[in-house]
């Protein structure tokens, strides 16, 4: 089998069969992005460049100036550090709270892990493209497997813009569900929380 690069797409691979015929696999993702002519392969990766960090291998930019929490279109107005780089993610570390910049496929993520209830629960963040900001929260490290399915609680997060500035801030309740499915807010909070 082999990968024919000249037919590949921003979400499929076509390969060549030993018997002559042609396979194409595809993905909902995007798993190439196209670059002078080329569709190169998706792996992104944070390497340092003096005093920024830059991102390699997508199709978009992204970078983080010395002393930023966050990157240069998506950061934190009130903090500063030194990131540590493990593969696709950037965390910062502040006592009992984390914050871990995510490299996708097509975007990078700020997201906050709060590691103990005795953490701040307001932020505010500068964003290049404000519009594309979802005020609510999610928690994606404590889902609960129901039906075969993992589900994630839901935090009860509120904001508001002002331009380019956004404040978050998170009340200390998640969403849960009793034996018969019914759902209310809850302070029992199982940590890390990770506020998206």
């Amino acid at each position: 089998m082999l990968e024919l690069p000249e037919l590949r797409t921003n979400n499929s691979k076509v390969f060549l069969l030993e018997d002559g015929q042609l396979r194409m696999d595809s993905c909902q993702v995007p798993v190439h992005y196209l670059r002078d002519g080329h569709w190169y392969d998706i792996e992104p990766e944070w390497k340092r460049d003096g005093d920024r960090i830059i991102l390699h291998g997508t199709g978009y930019e992204s970078h983080v100036p010395d002393g930023m929490v966050g990157s240069a279109d998506m950061h934190l107005l009130d903090k500063q550090g030194t990131p540590e780089i493990e593969g696709t993610r950037l965390f910062w570390h502040d006592g009992d709270v984390s914050y871990v910049l995510v490299a996708s496929a097509w975007r990078t993520q700020l997201q906050t892990i709060l590691w103990g209830p005795d953490t701040s629960t307001e932020w505010l963040f500068w964003f290049e493209e404000p519009e594309d900001v979802q005020l609510g929260g999610r928690d994606n490290l404590n889902g609960q497997v129901r039906a075969g399915r993992e589900q994630h609680y839901a935090l009860e997060v509120s904001g508001e813009m002002q331009g380019n500035v956004v404040r978050k801030e998170w009340s200390g309740r998640v969403k849960s569900f009793d034996a018969l499915r019914r759902q209310s807010w809850t302070d029992d909070v199982l940590y890390p929380v990770r506020v998206m």
